[in-house]
């Protein structure tokens, strides 16, 4: 049985045949097919919006992950999917966290993508919302990867677990999972979620079919404390992007997201 991974590599694969070129794209010396060629890489943005996220990316000053040019690229899922939602007009991303997505934070001041909100400890969101009323929506977006960034937790991560991570967990996380072996284990997760607090609502979006990453909505349930499972969402790519295609109120961006759909989803 082929995997989720490979099944999305396939798939991408033959997007890029059909749509963008028949050239293969190198990492670590090697040639695949689901990866774009390096002078290529702006196609990895859908075409209804190719032009206008450019031209935005370029003002806004956004760097590219290095593997950005790869289709499976979570940098790019996430530009596709949210840019349609606040540049022609940022009540859609409003509607779409409140309506859609169930977080009700209200009306939304400004986003930005590739977030970091504290320069010392360092954490990329990869995409940001801030609120009217100052509360913030933080996103962290996966795609085929198997799963979150773990560290063998050397000494400067001990040392930066005991000065920053500990004492924002220790509100967070039940007693029993403060301890380095778990953090160290769930690195990326229990960073993202040490941002937690009563204004901070943090939301892993990935495919409910990535069985991998599925168990990420239990383990969160598992180990946060009860008062702030309030503050964190599972939200699943393929519900979201239903949820957007059956809106009559988004029914603008229907293209968009078919294409999406077909990239992504299908």
């Amino acid at each position: 049985m082929i995997n989720f991974q490979e099944n999305r590599k396939t798939k991408l694969s033959d997007y890029k045949f059909a749509n963008i070129t028949t050239q293969k794209g190198e990492w670590r010396t090697l040639l695949y097919d689901h990866i774009l060629p390096i002078s290529a890489k702006e196609q990895n943005i859908i075409s209804p919006i190719r032009t206008d996220f450019w031209s935005y990316q370029r003002s806004a000053n956004i760097k590219l992950h290095e593997y950005f040019h790869h289709l499976n690229s979570s940098q790019a899922l996430c530009f596709n999917l949210f840019f349609p939602l606040f540049y022609y007009d940022l009540e859609l991303l409003t509607y779409a966290l409140n309506d859609l997505m169930e977080i009700k934070n209200g009306k939304i001041k400004k986003c930005e993508f590739e977030k970091i909100l504290d320069s010392k400890e360092f954490t990329n969101f990869d995409f940001y919302v801030e609120h009217e009323d100052n509360r913030k929506t933080l996103f962290e977006i996966k795609y085929t990867e198997n799963k979150f960034a773990t560290t063998k937790g050397g000494i400067g991560h001990i040392k930066k677990y005991e000065k920053i991570y500990k004492p924002r967990l220790e509100k967070i996380l039940k007693p029993e999972f403060l301890n380095h072996e778990f953090v160290f284990g769930n690195y990326q997760i229990v960073r993202n979620l040490s941002y937690l607090n009563e204004d901070n609502l943090v939301v892993f979006l990935f495919p409910k079919a990535n069985l991998d990453l599925k168990k990420t909505e239990k383990l969160i349930i598992d180990i946060v404390a009860p008062e702030y499972l309030s503050q964190v969402r599972v939200i699943y790519l393929e519900d979201f992007v239903s949820k957007v295609l059956h809106s009559n109120k988004l029914n603008l961006i229907h293209p968009i997201y078919k294409t999406l759909e077909e990239i992504y989803v299908s």
